[in-house]
């Protein structure tokens, strides 16, 4: 499990950690709405997409 979460991580920067936490609050927060759902999974997938594990 270690490893897996060293390959997430390991080109994450503080700033990209906070803003993912941000995000899982505000869907957290609101996880009734459909429309918060659809407008997080769009900026993580626009965060993550430079990530080789995300990349797909």
């Amino acid at each position: 499990m270690q490893l897996y979460i060293e390959k997430i991580t390991r080109d994450a920067k503080e700033e990209s950690t906070c803003l993912i936490v941000e995000l899982i609050e505000i869907v957290t927060s609101d996880f009734e709405n459909e429309n918060t759902i659809i407008s997080v999974r769009a900026k993580v997938s626009s965060i993550m997409k430079d990530f080789p594990l995300f990349a797909w």
